[in-house]
C-alpha cells in the first residue's frame, strides 16, 4: 500500500524514438488534425488502459498562460505555466482514431480554460485532498519543443540548457518528451519508486513504444481487452485507483 506520507523520490527510465517512427507519427497526427503531442498523449492513455485497464484516465499536461506579446511583454518576467486536466475515457470498443480525437478534442477545451489557477479549480470541484496523491490526477504528461541554440547571450547574461535529472517527483508518474533541434525526439517516465515497481515501468515502457507504432500506423483497429496484469497490484493502487476517484470530481 501506498505510504501514509511518501518521499516522492524519483527513479527514470529514459530512451529515444526512432526516427522513421516520428515522421510517420508526425504524418499521422496531421491526417487526423492533431499535433504530435497529442498522439504521444492518447498514445500514453492507451497503454495505461492495455496494462492496467484504468477506463477513466485524467492526465495533468503543463500549458502557457502567458499571452502577452511585444512591447507589453517588455515589463513580464516569470513562469506563466498553469495545469489543465485531460480526462480520457477508454474501452476495448474504442479504436484509436477516437482516442486521438477525444483527447484532441479535449485538449483544446482545457487549453482555451489554461488561465484559470489550478487551485481555483480544485477549490471549486471540492476535490479530497490526501497525501500521497494529488486532487485532479496522478499522471503528468509534458512535451518540450525545441529553444534554439544551446547557449545565448542575453544583454550580458548567459545562458545554457541543462538536463533535467531530478531526485523528486510531483506526481506518481510523470512522462516528458523533447523535441530535439536536430529534430530527434526523446522521452523519459519518472516515478515515486515508493509507489510505483520498475516491473510496471518497464512494461510500461515496451506498451508504450507499441502504441506510438500503432498510433502512426492503421489507427481503425479496436483497443480490445486490457492485460490488466497490473490493475489489482497494490503497486499501481494510486495511479490507477486514485486517478479514478479523483476522475468523479472532474465535470465531463
Amino acid at each position: 500500500n501506498a505510504p501514509a506520507v511518501p518521499q516522492w523520490r524519483a527513479a527514470r527510465i529514459a530512451f529515444e524514438f526512432d526516427a522513421s517512427l516520428i515522421r510517420a507519427a508526425r504524418d499521422a497526427a496531421s491526417a487526423a488534425h492533431a499535433t504530435l503531442p497529442m498522439l504521444l498523449h492518447a498514445a500514453l492513455n492507451t497503454a495505461l488502459f492495455r496494462l492496467t485497464g484504468a477506463a477513466d484516465q485524467p492526465v495533468g499536461v503543463l500549458a502557457s498562460t502567458r499571452e502577452l506579446t511585444g512591447d507589453a511583454a517588455c515589463d513580464a518576467l516569470g513562469l506563466f505555466i498553469n495545469s489543465v486536466v485531460v480526462r480520457t475515457r477508454l474501452d476495448a470498443a474504442a479504436c484509436r482514431a477516437d482516442v486521438l480525437a477525444q483527447v484532441r478534442d479535449t485538449a483544446l477545451a482545457a487549453y482555451a480554460h489554461a488561465d484559470v489557477p489550478f487551485a481555483d479549480v480544485v477549490a471549486a470541484l471540492h476535490s479530497p485532498r490526501v497525501a500521497h496523491a494529488n486532487p485532479l490526477f496522478q499522471v503528468m504528461f509534458n512535451y518540450l519543443r525545441p529553444t534554439g541554440a544551446a547557449a545565448r547571450d542575453w544583454a550580458g547574461l548567459s545562458l545554457a540548457e541543462f538536463d533535467d535529472v531530478r531526485h523528486r517527483v510531483v506526481f506518481t508518474l510523470e512522462l516528458d518528451v523533447v523535441e530535439h533541434p536536430d529534430g530527434r525526439v526523446s522521452a523519459a517516465f519518472s516515478y515515486a519508486d515508493e509507489l510505483l515497481d520498475g516491473d510496471f515501468v518497464d512494461a510500461l515502457v515496451d506498451l508504450y513504444h507499441d502504441e506510438v507504432a500503432r498510433f502512426a500506423g492503421a489507427q481503425e483497429a479496436a483497443l480490445g481487452a486490457p492485460d490488466a496484469r497490473y490493475a489489482a497490484s497494490a503497486a499501481v493502487e494510486v495511479a490507477v485507483d486514485a486517478s479514478g476517484r479523483a476522475a468523479a470530481h472532474v465535470p465531463a
